[in-house]
Parts: C-alpha cells; sequence; structure tokens
C-alpha cells in the first residue's frame, strides 16, 4: 500500500487516507478494544446520542434496583453495600447488551488517542455527546419511575444529601476510582465473545465500586433527579447538586481516559 497507494485489503482505506498512524505491535486484547473505539469513534452523532438515552435509562434502572436493598432496615453494613452493587450491575449489564452508551465508558477510547490513532478533539466529542444523551436518559427513567409509582423516594433523597455533604477532593477521587473499575470493565466486555462474558464484566466491576462507595456521574445524575421529583422540588435539587454532579463527572473522565487508558495503551502494545 505505501508504494502503491492501493486499497489496504486490513483496513479498507489507502495510506492517504490514513495520515500518519503509530505502528505499534499489540495483544488480542488491546486489538479488540480498539476495534471497540473504531465503532463509537464511526458513529453518527444522532446514534450515539440515542444510544447515551439508553445506556442513561438502563443506569436508572440499575439505581432503582440498588435502592431497593438499601431500603431495606433488616439489611446493614457490608452486606447491604455489596447486594446494592450487585443489584446495580443490572445497569450496566443491559448497556453492554442492549445497545446503551456511557460517558464514562466511552473515556476508554482515549487508548486509541494515546496510540496516535486518534485525534484528542474525536475522543471528546463522542463523550459530550454520549453525556448529553445520559443526561436525557436518566431525566426519563426518573419520570417513568415517578409516575410508576416504584416508590424509594425517601432513599434517593437521603442518597443525595450524603453525596451533596461529601467534600470536593473525596468526590473527585470517588469519581476517579469509579469510572477506572468502570472502563476495565468496558475492556473486559470488549474483548468479551458472547453475553455471560459480558455479565462478568459488568458485575465485577459494579460490585466493587459501589461496595465500596465510589461515585459514578451517570448514576448520580439519576438520584438527583428522581430525588428531586419525590421530594416536589426538582430543579432545587439538581441546582443545589449541580457541583456535585460537575466533580463526580471530572473525576469520572480523568479516572477512565488519563489514569487507565495509558496504562492499558502500554501494558498492551
Amino acid at each position: 500500500c505505501e508504494d502503491t497507494g492501493e486499497t489496504c485489503d486490513l483496513c479498507d482505506e489507502t495510506i492517504e487516507d490514513m495520515g500518519d498512524v503509530a505502528s505499534v505491535r499489540v495483544t488480542a486484547e488491546l486489538y479488540n478494544a480498539l476495534n471497540w473505539c473504531v465503532a463509537r469513534l464511526s458513529g453518527h452523532p444522532t446514534q450515539i446520542l440515542v444510544r447515551g438515552v439508553l445506556g442513561g435509562l438502563f443506569i436508572g434502572i440499575g439505581c432503582l434496583m440498588s435502592m431497593l436493598v438499601k431500603s431495606d432496615a433488616m439489611v446493614s453494613g457490608v452486606v447491604s453495600n455489596v447486594m446494592s452493587g450487585l443489584l446495580f450491575s443490572v445497569g450496566l449489564f443491559l448497556t453492554f447488551t442492549c445497545s446503551g452508551e456511557l460517558f464514562t465508558g466511552d473515556c476508554l477510547t482515549h487508548v486509541g488517542y494515546e496510540l496516535g490513532m486518534f485525534r484528542l478533539g474525536d475522543c471528546v466529542a463522542v463523550i459530550s455527546v454520549a453525556l448529553l444523551g445520559n443526561v436525557v436518559g436518566v431525566l426519563l427513567c426518573a419520570v417513568y419511575a415517578y409516575f410508576a409509582n416504584v416508590g424509594l423516594g425517601e432513599v434517593a433523597i437521603a442518597i443525595v444529601d450524603a453525596k451533596n455533604a461529601a467534600g470536593v477532593w473525596e468526590l473527585a477521587f470517588k469519581g476517579l476510582m469509579c469510572n477506572l473499575l468502570v472502563c476495565a470493565g468496558t475492556w473486559i466486555a470488549a474483548n468479551a465473545d458472547n453475553v455471560s462474558g459480558k455479565l462478568i464484566a459488568a458485575i465485577v466491576p459494579v460490585t466493587t465500586f459501589v461496595a465500596l462507595g465510589f461515585e459514578h456521574g451517570v448514576a448520580d445524575m439519576f438520584y438527583v433527579a428522581y430525588a428531586g421529583m419525590c421530594d416536589g422540588d426538582v430543579l432545587g435539587t439538581i441546582s443545589g447538586s449541580m457541583a456535585m454532579l460537575s466533580i463526580v463527572s471530572i473525576g469520572n473522565i480523568v479516572g477512565g481516559a488519563w489514569v487507565l487508558s495509558p496504562h492499558l495503551a502500554n501494558a498492551n502494545n
């Protein structure tokens, strides 16, 4: 291809179209993850937005499942935290298997940037569009759950109050640690060739980060929206939680894109 300019059998692009791409030797795991990255970065913004809405809906459902445990006074302490994480993993599993998209997981596209395959702006665009879709998705899920009379409003309000009371650095590092685990799960899911593998990819990291009290930006958006609806002051609850949501989301992005992704890229090429 380099000498003749003909179409490459592997990438179906000419050398001219490909531009300057880093030449690396990669493991099979990184190869699969890069294919996952390409699928995200080549998607139409409208498609990414719709997938983001689905991801927000699914995470909202996971939050509701998690709150079921928190609402039972008979279950407390470590058992409650672990069971909450196990039930919350429903949200990530549905996202992996039903074409959902999360801005937290999309931070893994930074692996491709680290290897010189993608522009940073392309990764930022995908994360931003997915984030917008996630916001819409969690708001829809909150509305659906409220009018379905699911209940659990007091649990949601207590959760949001506790999160808003946390310090800035605590929230930032909890967000960082959470998305380190979520992106690790996304990496595993990208390498899974069946539904069972994706189930494991969802359960292990999610149960871990929920049990340890780490913060997931999309989940926190749902808790805030649902607590506001149940408390009768949606706008007030959202405005009072914007600082918390912003700090957690920034921590998520740093943990997934700037902490885990470079290590995965360097360890697998």
